[in-house]
């Protein structure tokens, strides 16, 4: 798929319009200058652009996650031009994270990045034990690059909007990269809908929305094996925020065998470190079980 946000790109599809005299969509920002290089006393009097406009196009960094399909409906209730880039990364669970992805929103809409590969010196850990330093910040900035102007939807939640300790997905993060997305030919907007939402809000946004069989069609786990594997933390998340709303999650294991994971869960979470509102549904929903 063509980089069509992207500075070299557009000079050379100017390059392209000029010669075969087709359409150009061109940004403000870079028409003037592509008019100065055709100003040139060698160039043929019938190189021109012809330039015509384009609507708004939406990009959502697509997952078989809670938050990102829940970005994707979000954004489908508003817009009719939703684009989806799913970046294989090289994650273990990748063919089920395809699946579960592609019963929702179907073939035509997502469009699949092989061009990074993030991966971990530290061979001793799994892959969900660590976090991939700046991988939100290649990955929006690319699909940014792949959109004419309008929006990249970030699910960021409630308690990730930190000051300190939350990297990219932190508030100033979000502050930077929205002017950088700003600076583009075609100017993006960052926008983040789940911000004031935690896992269990967002549950409940499904329900209230009619989007059950979504719901059910979501996966949050880390591992290879073909359904919610029950050893993560992600696994978890999930099944406490659903318990939080009183939505049966089916399981092929009992949760409630996870002791050390819980365990380890409430102690992470003891010092208020993932968000009051966060702690409080969550610690809930254990004991509950």
């Amino acid at each position: 798929m063509n980089r069509v946000n992207n500075f070299a790109n557009i000079a050379y599809k100017a390059h392209q319009s000029a010669l075969s005299g087709e359409d150009l969509m061109l940004p403000s920002s870079i028409s003037r200058l592509t008019q100065a290089g055709l100003n040139d006393i060698h160039s043929p009097e019938d190189f021109n652009i012809i330039c015509h406009s384009v609507g708004d196009e939406i990009g959502i960094l697509m997952s078989w996650w809670l938050d990102s399909i829940a970005c994707y409906l979000m954004a489908k209730k508003q817009w009719t031009n939703v684009k989806c880039f799913y970046y294989d990364i090289g994650q273990p669970y990748k063919d089920k994270e395809l699946k579960a992805i592609y019963e929702v929103i179907g073939d035509d809409s997502l469009h699949i990045i092989t061009e990074y590969k993030l991966t971990s010196k530290w061979e001793k850990y799994d892959w969900w034990d660590f976090i991939f330093p700046l991988r939100n910040m290649v990955l929006i900035l690319d699909a940014a690059e792949r959109i004419y102007w309008g929006e990249i939807y970030f699910g960021v939640v409630d308690w990730e909007l930190k000051k300190e300790g939350c990297g990219d997905k932190g508030i100033e993060f979000i502050r930077e990269l929205s002017v950088t997305l700003k600076s583009y030919p075609f100017p993006v907007l960052l926008n983040i809908p789940l911000a004031k939402m935690t896992k269990s809000d967002i549950v409940k946004w499904y329900i209230d929305n009619w989007y059950k069989k979504e719901l059910h069609l979501t996966m949050s786990c880390l591992n290879w094996e073909d359904w919610h594997c029950w050893k993560c933390q992600s696994c978890l998340k999930k099944y406490l925020a659903f318990l939080h709303n009183g939505e049966e999650l089916k399981t092929n294991s009992d949760v409630r065998l996870l002791k050390d994971l819980i365990k380890s869960y409430w102690e992470r979470t003891s010092d208020n470190n993932v968000g009051e509102k966060f702690v409080k549904e969550m610690r809930e929903s254990i004991n509950l079980l």
